[in-house]
């Protein structure tokens, strides 16, 4: 069997992050690795969800220059971005319902005391 993906919203995850406040794509993969440890997340599928983000205008990026240093690329949620974050968070709420809907059933099957290895 193909091991599964342990992040499957990263996109989702980036919005609600911007949705706290701007950001940069290095401090948003901090972010998603202290808040979901099992999540092994990279940079660069923090950067593909910001590109893909910012094409489809739920993002819009911002150069900060202020800092001495290399400039830093901030991104800021747009209205639209909200939107979508709405939009995925019902979409998660679904799965949330059909995953229960396993764990209820799989529950019921171990209080019958059914061995599937018998």
């Amino acid at each position: 069997m193909k091991k599964l993906k342990q992040i499957h919203h990263a996109p989702a995850f980036v919005l609600l992050f911007l949705a706290e406040g701007p950001s940069y794509g290095l401090d948003l993969q901090k972010k998603m690795t202290e808040l979901i440890p099992d999540s092994k997340i990279d940079c660069a599928a923090i950067y593909r969800s910001l590109k893909s983000l910012e094409s489809d205008e739920l993002v819009r990026p911002e150069w900060d220059t202020s800092d001495s240093g290399p400039a830093k690329k901030y991104y800021y949620i747009t209205e639209k971005g909200l939107n979508k974050l709405s939009e995925f968070k019902k979409d998660i709420e679904a799965k949330i319902a059909n995953l229960n809907l396993f764990l209820n059933r799989f529950q019921e099957l171990n209080s019958e005391e059914i061995n599937p290895h018998k």
